[in-house]
């Protein structure tokens, strides 16, 4: 086993891809699927709505002003800034403020001007980080108080504008067309309770109030000839008198009215989508990012390995010495397994300590399953690197090839992102390659226990993935019985390719 021992010195001379690609890569992974994906303990907590560091600048300093204000402590954390340009810079710049909301002076007055003239409310000016979504949610939740305001006011001036005659005209108004007299009797019957006046008898002369009320709804029942004659007019005491004066008085009103309704929260569910393997989604994401780090650390360490000993000097040295072929490929072959258990034992082993409770989900099956796609899919790279060894290649060269590999690979297989997010071409292409598979495959085993389509689904799975750690193995048993042959190679027969596999 000289030869063992002398390809695990090469190895422990390239560890440095191991540790790059194999344990920092695996960290970055726990810590990607710990943020990305909520735990099973997380997922079981009621909705909680973010707590905000919030700061408004007043400079209105008005009754509505004042309830927005309140509104906002109900939000968050008020915290106080200085109502000077750099000091508002820094706070937001610096994370000190996540919403900062400015009133502008005569603020109150424009807004009562918007609501008796129906136009558009004015705009306050906030500021939030553009990478912080609870600041725009924020900003949504003080728009929703301002338009509760402003319904309240527009209320409380309908009801002084028209009084219950306003009502009741409005709900005979929407009568539909050719009404019953019953119901236009209703409807005017609805108007003399609104105004406290009794309904008048037969044959007798109704109060004016009902009257006009009667007339409403005896015009929206009538056909459309016999209420020509009448467009432009409007029921007595609805739009003839003049808007109501919005006093500081029913500002307060609606302000409290407003920050009562806004306190008023809808429940919070967590709906979990159909199919969703949330208990095991932590451990077979990670597994599904570190198909990246298990690639390249393969590739790379291997090829170094390769490398090593394809060298002429050393191709050279076996050819004489009176190690058998066999031995030599038996050696090589070890060491080389050895750096793909020492990849998979890590990735997997870090998962399962780490994320625990999460693979517990899937069971023991589901676990075992796992690991054995994890270790069919570890044989994909193996075969590369054999390919790229054996064609002569360097170790920058391994190097970059397990990089651009692993990239492209764990990227078709929707590692980083979900294949279900991205165009129908990708998808179609990502079954060209071993990484759709793989994860298809860690999905499955997440689901146990399996039925028998699921088994079937699996096992073609890791059919695929056998097959291409094969092809390429083949192929760069090719490569290198071909390099060997050559003419040009000045050196004997390459030690795999000796082997006849």
């Amino acid at each position: 086993m000289q030869v063992f021992k002398c390809l695990m010195r090469i190895i422990r001379r390239n560890a440095v891809y191991l540790l790059i690609y194999v344990v920092a890569l695996s960290f970055m992974g726990v810590a990607m699927a710990a943020n990305a994906v909520p735990s099973q303990a997380e997922s079981s907590d009621p909705y909680e709505r973010a707590a905000l560091n919030i700061a408004m600048v007043d400079r209105d300093d008005s009754t509505l002003s004042r309830g927005i204000a309140d509104f906002l402590a109900t939000q968050g954390t008020i915290v106080d800034v200085e109502d000077d340009a750099l000091a508002l810079q820094d706070a937001v710049a610096k994370g000190e403020v996540e919403y900062l909301l400015i009133v502008p002076q005569g603020y109150e007055e424009a807004f009562v001007e918007a609501v008796q003239e129906g136009d558009d409310l004015p705009q306050m000016e906030a500021v939030y980080s553009y990478y912080a979504r609870p600041g725009a949610l924020e900003d949504a939740s003080v728009a929703s108080y301002v338009g509760l305001v402003s319904a309240y006011l527009t209320l409380g001036q309908a009801q002084a504008a028209g009084g219950p005659l306003a009502a009741a005209a409005a709900g005979a108004a929407t009568l539909p067309e050719g009404a019953a007299p019953e119901d236009v009797a209703q409807a005017a019957a609805a108007a003399s309770a609104a105004t406290g006046a009794e309904a008048p008898a037969a044959g007798s002369a109704a109060p004016e109030g009902a009257a006009a009320a009667e007339a409403a709804a005896a015009s929206a029942a009538a056909p459309d000839g016999a209420t020509s004659a009448a467009e432009g007019a409007a029921p007595v005491g609805v739009t003839m008198v003049p808007p109501a004066e919005i006093d500081d008085a029913a500002v307060a009103d609606a302000v409290d009215a407003a920050l009562d309704a806004a306190a008023e929260k809808a429940p919070v569910e967590l709906v979990r989508a159909e199919g969703e393997v949330q208990e095991s989604a932590q451990f077979s994401f990670y597994l599904k990012f570190s198909s990246y780090g298990i690639f390249a650390a393969i590739v790379a360490c291997v090829g170094a390995v390769m490398s090593t000993v394809n060298a002429p000097e050393v191709r050279r040295r076996h050819g004489a010495s009176p190690l058998s072929t066999l031995s030599l490929n038996v050696q090589m072959a070890l060491a080389c397994l050895v750096v793909t258990l020492l990849a998979w034992g890590w990735t997997f082993g870090l998962g399962l300590v780490v994320f625990g409770d999460s693979a517990a989900a899937a069971g023991t099956c589901g676990v075992a399953l796992m690991a054995l796609v994890l270790f069919v899919f570890s044989l994909v790279p193996l075969g590369i690197a054999l390919l790229v060894g054996l064609a002569g290649a360097s170790t920058v060269i391994s190097n970059a090839v397990g990089n651009i590999c692993g990239l492209v690979v764990s990227f078709f297989g929707g590692a980083w992102v979900p294949l279900s997010l991205v165009g129908p071409e990708i998808q179609a292409a990502a079954h060209f390659l071993p990484g759709y598979w793989f994860t298809t495959a860690i999905d499955l085993c997440a689901q146990a226990p399996l039925s028998g389509d699921a088994w079937a689904t699996l096992g073609m799975c890791l059919a695929v993935l056998l097959l291409f750690a094969a092809v390429f193995t083949l192929a760069g048993l090719l490569v290198g019985r071909l390099r060997s042959q050559s003419s040009g190679s000045g050196a004997p027969v390459g030690a795999l390719a000796d082997a006849g596999f």
